[in-house]
């Protein structure tokens, strides 16, 4: 993200990466390297500078600095209410919801303080594989799902196999460890094998993506974010 920021200009942020509470908890703790600052402010001068001062989220919640925040996966409800509460109502750091399928979710969006929408499944962008009729005489509808984003799948480091992975967003709020998030994206030669290299890339993504809620560092700006609540007392760390 800050390579993206840093080269655009543009401070929007695709928080399910690593888990979205995960990444709104990095946003409430750090702040914005030194070098940094001063690179962004000469490469854009036009957008209000950034100050080494605070934490990144509070800087991106100024209206004048902050970008979009885009909810990809799991509940929009959670999203909004729990991991980013406060940003739809015009602060600089506003939501928007990208899994928008019907009117139906155009008209939750709405309701829940989104300021911005991707309606791309509403509007018949993923017509290419013939589902199940809804009844007998009732034509195939067109379901499924193309990625025309060509994304690294794998990166050799000093003989290493690495594999970038965006984990995703849970359906409901803390259910952690029990099962894989429905957006959890991992390169074709590994996901759906059953591998152990699959299973260790998936644990070790989703362990960066807890807020345990414990321990002498912990954020207490944070406390919203906590997202291990169906974890057993040993799996807690």
């Amino acid at each position: 993200h800050l390579n993206y920021w840093l080269c655009t200009g543009n401070l929007a942020v695709l928080p399910d990466t690593m888990g979205s509470p995960a990444f709104a908890y990095l946003l409430l703790s750090l702040a914005f390297p030194a070098g940094f600052v001063t690179e962004f402010n000469s490469r854009h001068p036009q957008r209000e500078g950034l100050v080494e001062s605070g934490t990144i989220f509070d800087q991106l919640s100024k209206p004048v600095v902050g970008g979009l925040v885009r909810q990809d996966s799991g509940n929009v409800k959670a999203f909004i209410a729990q991991v980013f509460p406060g940003l739809q109502d015009g602060a600089g750091f506003k939501c928007l919801a990208s899994e928008i399928g019907s009117q139906a979710d155009v008209e939750e969006a709405k309701s829940l303080g989104y300021v911005g929408m991707g309606c791309g499944g509403y509007l018949g962008e993923k017509p290419w594989s013939a589902g199940t009729p809804t009844h007998a005489d009732a034509p195939a509808e067109l379901t499924g799902r193309v990625d025309l984003v060509a994304k690294v799948s794998c990166v050799v480091l000093r003989g290493t196999e690495h594999y970038p992975v965006k984990l995703g967003d849970y359906r409901v709020h803390g259910n952690w460890h029990s099962e894989k998030p429905g957006k959890f994206a991992l390169t074709p030669r590994l996901k759906g094998t059953g591998s152990p290299v699959e299973q260790h890339v998936f644990q070790r993504a989703q362990r960066q993506g807890e807020v345990p809620g414990v321990g002498d560092c912990f954020n207490a700006r944070a406390a919203h974010l906590v997202n291990v609540g169906n974890y057993t007392a040993d799996k807690v760390v």
